[in-house]
């Protein structure tokens, strides 16, 4: 396959849609000048005393733009992704791995525009629930709106590249994994990264709705409103970020358990024949063999145990709980709303919440 810097201009033809591919080059336009219209739209409105700014809305665009650019380099990471696994004899199959990988940018950019279209009823139903009939917000939901349409655009592509695992076994890949491969996952990866990055990408806005869940009642009855939105919200993304990065590991997952439970034979012949090597080393054999036996030991050994430590997943176990917790400690205002916990109850998760999360 291409390098990914090479690749990258047809990468990028592929999976993003035109406006999106000019918005990647001129990221960096965009966002100094956005920044600036906010400032000034701060300042006409409010005046230059920042504790009257809209800060919901500020730290919105903020989180915005800091998950926008990651976000359009998702059809890079995922080239890069393939590029590895091809270049690791861990991918093989009937297909061309450059074929399947165009086709694969394809469908997730049409993913892609199924998120975009989705996220825009989502927010302005947010709206309306938060502020009722918008009124004199009608230009700032605009606003929202319009910028929610490369958040849902990222949702659904990271859905369809979430696809990848079932795609593969589609198309009659086949999937090598290596107990003794020295990146500690069989190879794989490469696949675990990709796949925590869309993760974190998605935590973005999970971490912001969460802290303003958290945040609102300081500020009064001026956002509390958007308190069960942004509940609502929350679980939605949630949700999507488990589309994004669990169930496209579990293709994975199937594959490396199934062939752990093949390798686990050939651990128990290794087991077998390191008795025999022990007991040959036992008799005091000659010099000239001793050597040699020792050395058929430790292959012997460092194969068995190569198996035995096998990881059926593609990520370390302290990344998947660290994602788990992430998710759990955001998870806290969803629970709490869904089973109508009292008001104490509420407060007491808040500040626990705030104690976890280092806001307190």
């Amino acid at each position: 396959m291409e390098s990914v810097a090479s690749a990258g201009s047809w990468v990028r033809r592929l999976a993003l849609w035109p406006g999106e591919g000019l918005l990647y080059r001129r990221f960096g336009w965009f966002s100094g000048g956005l920044l600036v219209l906010l400032g000034l739209n701060e300042l006409s409105l409010w005046g230059g005393d920042v504790r009257r700014w809209d800060w919901l809305f500020v730290t919105g665009i903020l989180a915005f733009l800091m998950a926008l650019r990651p976000s359009l380099a998702l059809p890079d990471k995922m080239h890069e992704t393939l590029d590895r696994l091809g270049t690791g004899k861990v991918l093989s199959g009937p297909e061309d791995l450059q074929a399947f990988e165009r086709n694969l940018h394809r469908s997730s950019r049409w993913a892609a525009l199924v998120g975009g279209a989705v996220t825009v009823p989502v927010i302005a139903v947010a709206w309306i629930a938060a502020r009722g009939l918008v009124g004199r917000y009608l230009g700032t939901m605009t606003a929202e709106v319009v910028a929610a349409v490369p958040v849902g655009l990222c949702f659904g592509r990271t859905v369809g590249y979430g696809l990848l695992g079932r795609r593969l076994t589609r198309s009659r890949f086949t999937v090598t994994v290596d107990p003794e491969h020295l990146d500690g996952a069989t190879g794989l990866r490469p696949v675990g990264d990709f796949y925590f990055f869309q993760a974190m990408l998605l935590a973005v806005p999970a971490v912001f709705l969460g802290a303003w869940w958290v945040a609102i009642p300081f500020y009064g009855e001026r956002y509390e409103g958007w308190r069960d939105a942004y509940v609502a919200l929350l679980a939605i993304v949630l949700v999507c970020e488990l589309l994004a990065f669990l169930l496209p590991l579990w293709s994975f997952h199937i594959v490396m358990k199934e062939e752990k439970r093949r390798l686990l034979a050939e651990a128990d012949e290794i087991g077998h024949q390191a008795l025999e090597v022990q007991r040959q080393l036992r008799s005091e054999p000659k010099e000239t063999q001793l050597k040699h036996l020792e050395d058929r030991l430790a292959r012997l050994t460092r194969r068995y145990q190569a198996i035995e430590k096998m990881p059926t997943w593609p990520v370390s176990t302290r990344v998947r709980r660290r994602l788990a917790l992430n998710n759990v400690i955001l998870l806290t205002p969803v629970v709490a709303q869904i089973l109508g916990a009292p008001d104490s109850l509420q407060h007491l998760l808040d500040a626990l919440q705030k104690v976890i999360t280092g806001h307190a």
